[in-house]
């Protein structure tokens, strides 16, 4: 699929699940929620593969080693953010045209949903595509606000959303294409003035958006994909959505 990378987000620790094992080692209809996303990037055609790892970070090497492809995995000491997370993955971006960045934890999404916001990325000469579905419970998840044409304005986290922000039923997946120099330039623009003093990477297409980061080719620099399926937002944050989630994963693959 062209020249380009993933970078896939692993550094969550699994406290909040009650174990010590790295979050995205937990298990989901009988695979890892990381093997899940590695599967799904590899599927849709990329074979430069980057890990950000954090505390635990041997287990999730062992991991790694154990498979059959050859992964870069690169440490990230301090939890700042999502942005300070994929800073880390640098330099896994020299020479790649369009990098993809996936959540560890977040094993729904699949390989034809990576490739058809791939395909609508590059159709329509995008510096950042954020990969969306429209859900039924929209709480907890980033709002996709469009304009009246349709258009991406901004990713509202929940916390910021105003009360008409709420109604709104398009999330955002955390998975985004994006192009790499792009993204090179976003990142170091990304502030950290907010309440959990983090680095957010929806920032970064917000910054692409606004200031028009790129090559000056095309006027729609920043856009959302939405998938067919609302499942490819899931995750597990406590002991009683992971089990709700490895029953969803069992229906759909009971083949």
């Amino acid at each position: 699929m062209g020249n380009n990378a993933a970078i896939i987000l692993a550094a969550g620790d699994g406290k909040r699940m009650g174990t010590d094992l790295p979050k995205v080692l937990l298990e989901v209809g009988g695979k890892a929620m990381l093997g899940w996303v590695l599967d799904a990037a590899t599927g849709a055609g990329i074979a430069n593969i980057g890990v950000v790892v954090g505390n635990n970070s041997d287990t999730v090497a062992a991991y790694l080693a154990a498979r059959d492809v050859s992964y870069r995995t690169f440490m990230q000491y301090e939890r700042k953010g999502t942005g300070h997370a994929v800073m880390q993955a640098l330099p896994i971006l020299n020479g790649i045209s369009d990098v993809l960045v996936l959540c560890g934890d977040a094993p729904m999404l699949d390989s034809k949903t990576i490739s058809g916001a791939y395909e609508y990325h590059r159709a329509n000469r995008l510096k950042a595509t954020v990969i969306t579905a429209t859900v039924a419970k929209p709480h907890g998840y980033g709002r996709i606000v469009r304009d009246e044409g349709g258009h991406l304005l901004k990713i509202a986290e929940t916390k910021d959303c105003t009360p008409e922000e709420l109604l709104i039923t398009e999330v955002n997946s955390g998975a985004y294409w994006f192009d790499s120099a792009a993204l090179k330039t976003a990142l170091p623009l990304i502030g950290n003035n907010n309440k959990s003093g983090e680095y957010y990477l929806p920032d970064a297409v917000e910054l692409i958006r606004k200031t028009r980061i790129g090559n000056g080719e095309t006027d729609s620099y920043a856009c959302a994909y939405n998938a067919a399926s609302e499942y490819i937002v899931l995750g597990a944050n406590d002991p009683e959505q992971l089990a709700a989630l490895d029953n969803l994963m069992k229906t759909l693959h009971h083949d």
